[in-house]
């Protein structure tokens, strides 16, 4: 018997995955993230605000968003996409938070290897950088479905990272695009001198709509097997 491998349709998961984020339940997140970031920012906290970032931290803020906060909101916007598109049925906010966190000691421990790798390769010096920036892309877009493996189908985190490995093959050129739309939104917003706060509302919006996008190719790719 032969088996034909299931493929990501770029074009459903880049416009479908999309509408996801303008669910109430995101934009409530979103919102909500905007209100603490103004607040903290016309206070005179500007250390309070949140952020995701590719730098090193500053702060013990910045390393709870890193390893913490992003996680955890990863987390509830896969469990409620992953049930609005496998299950046509939207769950409340207390509904997703408490089925998204049930996984969330292992979905730390993932991204903290994610994280971790991060700021090696920050501090690593030019030349080698340029070494290992394709493999660790290469590498990257393999493992691109790991968080969505842990939240949606319990998996521990080698299983996660296996899997994922295998449901790219033949899938990995769309999944890097996929992720690569989202990311080219940051990059205007990542460069030295650019307001905090402004990084962090786009970075947010930002990030949501990957985690959208993936969650909702996951999906394509799991309901098929």
């Amino acid at each position: 018997m032969r088996i034909v491998r299931s493929q990501v349709s770029f074009g459903e998961a880049l416009t479908l995955g999309s509408t996801m984020l303008a669910a109430p339940l995101l934009w409530a997140m979103l919102g909500g993230l905007l209100v603490w970031n103004l607040f903290a920012y016309f206070s005179g906290l500007s250390w309070l605000i949140l952020a995701p970032s590719s730098r090193l931290p500053k702060s013990f803020i910045e390393i709870i968003v890193d390893f913490l906060l992003f996680p955890a909101l990863n987390a509830i916007v896969i469990r409620f996409v992953y049930t609005v598109v496998t299950k046509s049925q939207m769950l409340s906010l207390t509904e997703t938070i408490f089925s998204a966190l049930g996984r969330f000691p292992t979905l730390v421990g993932l991204h903290a290897i994610f994280v971790i790798a991060g700021y090696i390769f920050t501090i690593t010096p030019d030349i080698p950088k340029l070494l290992v920036a394709i493999p660790a892309i290469y590498v990257w877009t393999k493992l691109i479905f790991a968080y969505q493996e842990i939240v949606a189908r319990e998996a521990d985190v080698w299983e996660a990272l296996s899997t994922s490995w295998k449901l790219t093959e033949g899938n990995w050129w769309r999944m890097f695009f996929l992720a690569l739309i989202p990311g080219l939104i940051m990059i205007p917003f990542t460069v030295e001198g650019s307001s905090q706060i402004v990084e962090g509302t786009i970075g947010w919006i930002s990030s949501f709509w990957l985690w959208c996008i993936v969650t909702y190719a996951y999906a394509q790719l799991t309901a098929r097997q």
